[in-house]
């Protein structure tokens, strides 16, 4: 599953949306980025100051029978 969301410039996780997902558990994903902490922003050294930045993210399940 691939999940893609913008780490602001504060941290702060926005826009989620899944790229490609797996039937039944997108609201359980979304759910779980929700609980993440604050991410450590990207650092632009030319301007010297955090910039936001787009992340894609990869969830493996283990799907057990």
């Amino acid at each position: 599953m691939y999940i893609q969301f913008i780490v602001d410039k504060d941290g702060t996780i926005k826009t989620p949306s899944i790229l490609r997902g797996i039937a039944g558990s997108n609201k359980e994903v979304f759910r779980i980025i929700k609980l993440m902490p604050r991410w450590i922003p990207a650092y632009q050294l030319s301007v010297n100051e955090n910039i936001a930045s787009k992340v894609i993210f990869v969830i493996n399940f283990n799907l057990k029978p």
